[in-house]
């Protein structure tokens, strides 16, 4: 490119020079401002009408909104922009807002709210719920039938999915949907208030809607955490032995598997129940299955190994009730590109179970004790093997102590996780 002609503030100046970043070639200086953060970005967009062009897309890829009381932050975003956002997140203006009371009597109609109009809009992220924030949501929804990814987080204490119910019916052509369920349940006799608000009436319109979908859906990801509240009011993590009674098994409600690509279920307890008596999805469709905290899945994944011709990940954290079965399921499926397998500290694991995928496996993750001390595979024969790594323990405590990597230039506690092809691969 020839040199670049800069025009100043002061009249009949003009600056002639070249310009090395305009200089490159365009694929180039894409994967440099691809790198760069927002800050950046928007200097560059200010330096000169080219370089606008190129950081613009960039810059308003995706936006994050937090409640104002103008919505300022979305308003004034001008249409010749508007259309380069693809995603919109929608965030409470506080963390604490999370936890706060939801007054219904306050909620407003949408309709009299004016956004603008975002032609290439695919992705929308609803975390926690504010009652602006959900206007706005729904708005969006309303107007932009683009949208094929959507998330709802609804872990909170006083929210509940049938709060969304006439806003979630009229959502259609999702091929992405992630739902995060929440509940508190009392611990303490001094919170009397704060009662279990999960049961399947209530959340029974993210069901309806995933149905409603059905035709579309390829990736579903859902996660049922729960929350108890400690002795002095906090909200701690705890394993929800009811979930599976949330998931709805009446006859005829799953007309349609879903076809999906990708599936990714939380602490989902009793898996091989669920899918027996519902039979959601197709299996032979699946290319990635995540299963974290969903116990004593054992027998539904043997019995669906066979059956998932076409998986390439896989990811199981805690699931597992024999870890001795993970030989028999590796056997069954076919040939994987990543793996990643955690176990509790408490059950024994030995790296052999993993050998009928090593020919295949790229990208390989075990959180697990550490028993390659007692000849098992150093992984040397792992030919296409790109990336390993260890969740290393301690013994007596089940602790973490740090991940243990295959590039012999970091330090175990680590946590960074990479390995380029061609590092040693004996520790």
């Amino acid at each position: 490119m020839g040199p670049t002609n800069i025009e100043t503030n002061v009249p009949h100046v003009t600056i002639t020079r070249k310009s090395h970043i305009l200089s490159v070639p365009t694929e180039v200086a894409f994967l440099f401002f691809d790198r760069l953060e927002k800050k950046d970005l928007a200097s560059l967009r200010l330096t000169c009408h080219q370089l606008n062009q190129f950081t613009v897309e960039r810059l308003f890829k995706r936006l994050v909104i937090r409640p104002t009381q103008n919505l300022a932050g979305l308003n004034n975003i001008r249409d010749e922009t508007a259309q380069y956002v693809q995603s919109i997140e929608l965030f409470p203006a506080r963390p604490s807002d999370l936890y706060k009371p939801v007054d219904e009597s306050n909620y407003q109609s949408a309709d009299d709210l004016k956004t603008p109009s975002f032609p290439n809009l695919r992705t929308l992220h609803l975390h926690g719920h504010n009652l602006q924030m959900r206007r706005v949501a729904v708005k969006l929804l309303q107007e932009h039938n683009s949208v094929k990814d959507l998330s709802l987080n609804f872990k909170q204490r006083y929210f509940t999915p049938k709060h969304c119910e006439e806003e979630l019916q009229g959502v259609r052509r999702l091929e992405t949907l992630s739902i995060r369920l929440g509940r508190t349940q009392e611990t303490w006799a001094r919170l009397p208030h704060l009662e279990s608000l999960w049961d399947t009436k209530s959340i029974a319109p993210a069901w309806d809607m995933i149905t409603a979908n059905s035709d579309t859906l390829k990736v579903l990801n859902l996660e049922f955490p729960s929350e108890i509240v400690g002795v002095f009011g906090q909200a701690e993590p705890s394993h929800s032995p009811d979930t599976s009674a949330l998931f709805p098994t009446t006859p005829g409600k799953w007309k349609k598997q879903l076809q999906l690509r990708e599936l990714k279920l939380q602490h989902l307890e009793n898996f091989g129940q669920v899918y027996e008596q519902t039979k959601f999805f197709n299996p032979e469709t699946l290319q990635s299955l995540s299963l974290i905290d969903c116990p004593e899945s054992d027998g539904a994944l043997l019995a669906l190994a066979e059956s998932m011709t076409n998986l390439k990940s896989l990811q199981i954290r805690h699931s597992l009730r024999d870890p001795q079965k993970l030989r028999s399921l590796l056997k069954r499926l076919p040939a994987l590109e990543n793996l990643h397998i955690a176990l509790p500290y408490q059950q024994n694991f030995d790296y052999k179970w993993l050998a009928t995928q090593k020919h295949s496996v790229k990208y390989l993750w075990v959180e697990a004790l550490d028993s390659r001390d007692k000849d098992n595979d150093n992984f040397e024969d792992w030919a296409n093997l790109e990336e390993l790594a260890f969740m290393k323990f301690h013994q007596a405590s089940g602790r973490r102590s740090g991940v243990l990597c295959l590039d012999p230039g970091k330090p175990e506690d680590d946590p960074l996780v990479a390995s380029p092809k061609g590092c040693p691969k004996k520790f």
